[in-house]
C-alpha cells in the first residue's frame, strides 16, 4: 500500500488522515498470470493500482486478431477508461502477463470519495490527464513513426518489457506481425 500512497502523494498534497482513509478502502488482490482484469463486454467497475506485475491491454480487430494497445506495469493504474467513465461494456481486454498484486477500488465508492475529498477528485483529474497524454503519444507514434523507429524507442524507453512480455505481444503493440518483427530485430542486431 505504500506504493499506492506514494503515487497519490506525488500528484496531490493531501492530509495524511484523508489519504489513509481513502487508501483503506482499496482492496488488495492477487491476479494470476493469464487471468483477466477486464473482459470484452464487461463493464469496468474498478480502478486498479498495480503494486506488482504487468498487464496487457488489448482489443480485437475487425479481422478478429488481438491488437495490443499498451502494457501496464508496477506503480500505474489499470482500468478501461471508456467503460469505467461512461459505464458501458468494454470493447477492450486487460490480462495479467505474470502473477500480479493489485489494489482495487469500486467505481461507486470512488465517486462517493470524490464528493467527500476534493483533493482526491483533483487526483482523478490528474490521473486522467496522464492517461490521455500517454494514449496520445502511442497513437501519434503509430501514425508518424516506422515500426523500426517504434521498436528502437520501446527498447530505449522500456527495456524491461523485453524481459517480461512475450515477443508476439510486443510485435502486436508495434502494429506488425511476428515475421516483420523478427526481420526488424535481426536487421538491428546485424547493424549493432
Amino acid at each position: 500500500m505504500e506504493k499506492l500512497k506514494a503515487f497519490i502523494e506525488k500528484r496531490v498534497n493531501m492530509p495524511v488522515e484523508d489519504l489513509n482513509s481513502i487508501i483503506s478502502l482499496f482492496n488488495k488482490r492477487t491476479i494470476h498470470k493469464n487471468e483477466f482484469l477486464i473482459k470484452q463486454k464487461d463493464i469496468c467497475n474498478e480502478l486498479v493500482f498495480i503494486e506488482k506485475g504487468i498487464f496487457r491491454h488489448y482489443h480485437y480487430t475487425v479481422e478478429g486478431k488481438e491488437a495490443t494497445a499498451c502494457f501496464l506495469l508496477e506503480n500505474n493504474f489499470a482500468f478501461e477508461v471508456v467503460s469505467f467513465l461512461t459505464r458501458v461494456p468494454s470493447q477492450e481486454v486487460m490480462q495479467a502477463l505474470e502473477d500480479s498484486v493489485v489494489y482495487a477500488i469500486n467505481y461507486y465508492t470512488l465517486q462517493q470519495l470524490y464528493l467527500k475529498y476534493p483533493l482526491l477528485e483533483r487526483f482523478g483529474r490528474i490521473l486522467m490527464e496522464e492517461q490521455f497524454a500517454e494514449f496520445k503519444k502511442i497513437v501519434l507514434a503509430q501514425l508518424r513513426e516506422t515500426a523500426e523507429e517504434r521498436y528502437l524507442k520501446l527498447l530505449e524507453e522500456r527495456p524491461e518489457l523485453f524481459q517480461r512480455v512475450p515477443l508476439k505481444h510486443i510485435a502486436s503493440f508495434l502494429g506488425i506481425n511476428n515475421t516483420s518483427f523478427s526481420r526488424i530485430r535481426k536487421e538491428i542486431m546485424s547493424n549493432a
